[in-house]
C-alpha cells in the first residue's frame, strides 16, 4: 500500500511540476535550435535558430555568443549539436532480452571501457535499440560514444543556460546516431517539484486533521451517550430499590417453602442431569442456584451436550455461557453450559 501511495504521489507532483513548467515556457517549449560545426574553424560552430541565425565561439574562458541575445534563445530550447561523423565511435553490442530494458545504462557503461580506448567518464555515451526482427523478445544494441575532449567546452556551455534537451548527432554511412547528453534533465522542474510537493503535504495534512477531528467528535458523542446510559442504568435501579422497600414483608419459612414446591428435589435434579448427559462427557464443576444450573465438564463431542439436554423435560434455555476450548491433549473439549430448571410440575410429569 505504502508503495502504491508513493507511486500517486511521485505522479501527482511530476504532473504538476510539468504543467507548470509547460505554462512558464509557454510557445518557446517546442523551439528547436540547430548547431554545427563551421567549416574551416575550430572551435566555431553556427546556430540556426528558424529564419534567425548566430554564432558561437569555444575560448579558454567559456564561450562567446554572436548576437548578444543568443543565450536568452537558447535556454529552455531544444538544442542539436551536429559532430562530425569521425567524432562518434559506434560499435553493436550483444542483444539483450527485453525485460532488461530498465537495466540498460549500467550495461552500456560496462561495455563503453571495454569496446572503446576511454574511461567511461571521459566520454558522452548513447545507446539505440529495436526488437530483433527474428525474435521481437530480444533487443539490438547499439552503442554511440564521443570523446569530451572533442566538445566538453560546447556541450558544458550549452547546459548551463539549462536548455530543454541537449543533444550530439552525427550522420554516416549507418544512418543518423542521436546521442542524448545528460543535462539538466528537470530544466526548471526542481522549483514547481518543490510547490507541487508542498502542496500535496498541505492536502496530506489537512485530511490527516479532518480524520482526527472526526475521531475526536466521535469519541466525544460515545462518552455522552455512555454517560447517559450510565445515569439511566442508576435511576432504574433507586426505582426498583425503592419498590421493593415499599412491597409488604413476606414470611421467610412460607418463601422457603415456596422456592422447594417450584423446584424438584436435588437428588431428582442430579439423576435427570446424569441421565441427560451423553456416556462421553464428565462434568467438573456443576452450581444449581435460584433455578439456574451452571455446569462444566469435558466431552469428546460438545455440539451434542446442547440437543440432549434440551431433550429432557427438567431443563430449559440450554446454553453454552462461555466458548468451549480444546484440550491440550486433543482427547476433547472443555464445555460451560447453563439452564433453566424446569417447575416442579414438569418434572412431577415424568415419574
Amino acid at each position: 500500500m505504502l508503495k502504491s501511495i508513493d507511486r500517486f504521489a511521485r505522479w501527482w507532483v511530476d504532473g504538476l511540476a510539468d504543467l507548470m513548467v509547460a505554462a512558464g515556457r509557454g510557445r518557446s517549449a517546442g523551439r528547436a535550435i540547430a548547431v554545427r560545426a563551421e567549416a574551416g574553424a575550430s572551435g566555431v560552430w553556427t546556430v540556426e535558430d528558424g529564419t534567425r541565425r548566430g554564432r558561437i565561439t569555444v575560448g579558454a574562458d567559456g564561450l562567446t555568443f554572436e548576437p548578444a541575445d543568443l543565450p536568452t534563445r537558447l535556454e529552455g530550447a531544444a538544442v542539436a549539436v551536429d559532430i562530425p561523423e569521425a567524432w562518434l565511435f559506434r560499435r553493436a553490442l550483444e542483444p539483450v532480452a527485453a525485460q532488461s530494458a530498465p537495466y540498460l545504462d549500467a550495461f552500456v557503461r560496462h561495455h563503453v571501457e571495454r569496446v572503446t580506448p576511454w574511461r567511461v567518464g571521459d566520454t558522452y555515451y548513447g545507446v539505440e535499440t529495436e526488437p530483433l526482427a527474428e525474435d521481437p523478445s530480444r533487443l539490438s544494441v547499439r552503442l554511440g560514444v564521443v570523446p569530451r575532449s572533442l566538445v566538453a567546452g560546447l556541450v558544458e556551455g550549452l547546459r548551463r543556460l539549462k536548455p530543454r534537451r541537449l543533444d550530439l548527432s552525427a550522420a554516416g554511412d549507418a544512418g543518423r546516431f542521436v546521442l542524448t547528453v545528460a543535462a539538466d534533465a528537470d530544466g526548471g522542474r526542481v522549483v514547481p517539484r518543490r510547490i507541487a510537493g508542498t502542496a500535496l503535504a498541505v492536502l496530506v495534512i489537512a485530511a490527516v486533521a479532518g480524520v482526527v477531528a472526526a475521531s475526536w467528535t466521535q469519541e466525544l458523542t460515545e462518552g455522552t451517550a455512555a454517560d447517559l446510559d450510565r445515569a439511566i442504568a442508576e435511576r432504574r435501579d433507586f426505582l426498583r430499590t425503592a419498590m421493593e422497600r415499599t412491597r409488604p414483608k413476606s414470611d421467610p419459612a412460607e418463601g422457603l417453602r415456596a422456592q422447594r414446591s417450584a423446584t424438584p428435589p436435588m437428588v431428582l435434579l442430579v439423576d435427570q442431569l446424569a441421565a441427560a448427559l451423553p456416556d462421553q462427557a464428565h462434568l467438573t464443576d456443576l452450581r444449581i442456584e435460584k433455578g439456574l444450573i451452571r455446569m462444566s465438564g469435558v466431552a469428546e463431542d460438545v455440539s451434542a451436550l446442547i440437543p440432549a439436554l434440551e431433550a429432557s423435560p427438567s431443563f430449559r434455555s440450554v446454553a453454552f455461557y462461555a466458548p468451549s476450548t480444546r484440550l491440550p491433549s486433543g482427547s476433547g473439549d472443555r464445555f460451560y453450559i447453563e439452564m433453566r430448571i424446569e417447575p416442579v410440575r414438569s418434572a412431577e410429569a415424568i415419574q
